[in-house]
């Protein structure tokens, strides 16, 4: 007994020690543009005349939220994320939705909410901060809850914990942590995902094709919504398991679009900038080229997402150059696909 009296305190005074150090850190939130803005509206001006232009509304269907405010950053690549409050607001966030006519998104959320509990919280703690999120931000965003570990136990009983906040699971990183989509852990994912009658969004790693396919056939009613540049580099094996495969989704996004992937997390903004005009024709006709003819195919299974997570995604001139792109990029598709591509394949995912 008189263990657990001195390891409780020590335990306290790191907690506090850490909390502290996160507390006190100098807010520096993105308010560039944002306080002088009238309204969060804007006439949409390209910039590179590449029409025809879609002028309709978006869904973004791959949207990573900040991380929850006061939490370690964590990082990706070696960049630290933003943090919400710190570094970009919830408000901020949907200004730029209402400039983009981005009418909702696939939003992931960490459980890093809760990174300072015993692990027993993570089973059935009431999530305080997503259930706030949720009241505030509607339909805006659909909440995909976003695990780690991958333990399928741990998710399900959190879902129980949380009814209706959370919309989807993912978005699950199969290519950092190396899963297979068919792995006994993933399979059990599945099995709540199909439970709770939620899709899941999964990256897989390179040449996991034939695993994703094992993996949809298992699960026929999980709506499966994978993106990244690994399942894109076999066409023709996409094309399959799209074939074969009615439930599965794909989400054309950065991760796919813009060339210099790598730079989309590890560039500074003025260096993307300039790389993204210097391609953007270029990396246009090319993509349209490798992408439209599976759009045409599979016309009600192909979704527009963003992947936007790095700080500076969140600027104004970032915001301008991903609309262009994706409008010029929805308006050379077929105009009877347009709005299929837009916004009404991802909002058919959440029809009741």
């Amino acid at each position: 007994m008189a263990k657990i009296l001195v390891i409780i305190p020590v335990a306290v005074v790191l907690l506090a020690g850490l909390a502290f150090s996160v507390f006190s850190k100098t807010p520096k939130v993105i308010t560039e543009n944002l306080q002088n803005r009238k309204t969060c509206s804007r006439v949409f001006s390209p910039e590179f005349n590449d029409g025809p232009y879609y002028q309709g509304p978006f869904f973004d269907d791959h949207f990573h939220l900040p991380s929850p405010p006061n939490v370690p950053e964590p990082k990706m690549m070696g960049v630290a994320m933003p943090q919400m409050e710190k570094d970009v607001t919830i408000e901020q966030i949907l200004c730029h939705f209402d400039e983009e006519q981005t009418e909702s998104a696939v939003a992931f959320y960490s459980p890093a909410t809760f990174p300072f509990f015993p692990d027993f919280f993570y089973n059935n703690k009431k999530m305080v901060n997503a259930a706030n999120l949720k009241q505030q931000v509607g339909n805006r965003m659909h909440l995909f809850f976003s695990p780690v570990p991958f333990d399928a136990a741990k998710i399900d009983a959190l879902l129980a914990a949380n009814p209706g906040i959370f919309d989807g699971l993912g978005e699950l990183a199969l290519y950092a942590t190396h899963d297979k989509p068919d792995s006994p852990k993933l399979m059990a994912i599945f099995k709540v995902a199909d439970k709770y009658h939620l899709p899941v969004m999964f990256h897989p790693d390179m040449d996991e094709l034939q695993n994703t396919a094992r993996a949809a056939k298992a699960f026929p009613n999980v709506k499966m919504m994978v993106h990244g540049y690994q399942l894109a580099s076999d066409m023709a094996g996409l094309d399959k398991l799209m074939g074969d495969n009615p439930n599965i989704y794909y989400s054309i996004d950065s991760a796919t679009l813009y060339a210099d992937r790598g730079g989309l997390v590890t560039d500074t903004e003025e260096q993307f900038v300039s790389d993204f005009k210097r391609d953007f024709n270029k990396n246009l006709n090319e993509q349209l080229a490798i992408w439209k003819p599976l759009v045409e195919k599979y016309p009600t299974r192909f979704m527009w997402g963003t992947d936007r997570f790095v700080g500076w995604h969140y600027s104004e001139q970032i915001s301008r150059l991903f609309e262009e792109f994706a409008r010029a990029f929805t308006g050379r598709l077929p105009k009877d696909l347009q709005e299929k591509y837009a916004y009404q394949n991802a909002e058919a995912l959440f029809t009741k």
